[in-house]
């Protein structure tokens, strides 16, 4: 599946390492480019490499902004309590084991960013 990082969290205890991503896909496909918010799918903390992770904070970290791009908000939790919310126009390529009743991934993997696909499209892409 192709999703749509719209926020990251921290690593515990240390602030300048990259945990985890929150994701999700467009809520309305329609107005996405206009008014861009997620529904979201959940967190993903593995897949990716220190290497890997440390480049794409970087780039996380240059498309903060203060207001969260999901409708709903995901579930509350310390993890939300420590999320910098980012610009929702990166896509990933996330693989989960199946969904919970709730509509949350249980087990994603980072697999690979894909900036291939459009955000807007992350719903629908196809992963070949």
């Amino acid at each position: 599946m192709v999703a749509v990082i719209g926020g990251w969290v921290p690593e515990s205890g240390n602030d300048r390492h990259l945990g985890s991503v929150w994701v999700g896909h467009a809520t309305d496909e329609t107005t996405f480019d206009t008014a861009p918010v997620l529904y979201p799918l959940g967190r993903v903390g593995s897949g990716l490499s220190h290497r890997e992770r440390d480049m794409l904070l970087t780039v996380l970290r240059g498309i903060e902004q203060d207001e969260p791009p999901f409708e709903p908000l995901p579930e509350q939790g310390p993890e939300l309590r420590r999320t910098r919310w980012v610009e929702p126009i990166i896509c990933v390529q996330v693989r989960y084991l199946t969904v919970s009743p709730n509509g949350l991934m249980r087990q994603p993997v980072l697999r690979a960013l894909r900036p291939d696909v459009r955000p807007v499209d992350a719903a629908t892409a196809d992963l070949r």
